[in-house]
């Protein structure tokens, strides 16, 4: 076998060429192939290191401020303007209110996220009253924040 190279040589040919044809790729194939043994017995002997490193650039989910308050009139539909900005973590985010609140959302009012991430609670109480409403910004990591929000409904003030 008058072409034969060492493995060495093939690959520093191969290194040394801008690109490979096809040809020569069968070639050295049909060479490993040919020389199965002498590779295999190689390649036991070879110990191969392979290092990965992973880069989170997620940083830790948030909520600025992470407090704020609303007023709303009985039956009159309002929003309460960007309570807090939610940021980093993992986007989705979702909106629920924690079980540990201390009050449930008024009724008629819902907690939600607009598309620049501003959480807001908007809708059309049915009651009046006021409380704080503990809500929850989960990430679709599992990461969560939480927000106090103090929420108040009255009614409509009287016509003369």
């Amino acid at each position: 076998m008058d072409n034969y190279k060492e493995p060495e040589e093939r690959k520093e040919e191969i290194r040394n060429k801008e690109r490979v044809t096809i040809w020569e790729l069968c070639k050295f194939f049909r060479w490993l192939i040919e020389h199965r043994k002498e590779v295999e017995e190689f390649m036991a002997q070879v110990q191969f290191a392979v290092s990965i490193a992973v880069n989170s650039t997620t940083s830790a989910l948030q909520v600025t401020p992470t407090s704020g308050s609303a007023s709303f009139t009985v039956g009159v539909a309002g929003d309460s303007g960007p309570i807090g900005a939610v940021s980093g973590g993992t986007p989705p985010y979702s909106v629920s209110v924690d079980a540990a609140s201390p009050n449930p959302l008024p009724p008629g009012l819902n907690a939600s996220l607009d598309s620049g991430n501003n959480l807001h609670v908007s809708g059309t109480p049915t009651a009046a009253g006021s409380g704080s409403v503990l809500l929850d910004i989960d990430d679709s990591a599992g990461a969560s924040v939480s927000v106090a929000a103090r929420l108040a409904a009255s009614e409509a003030a009287a016509r003369r």
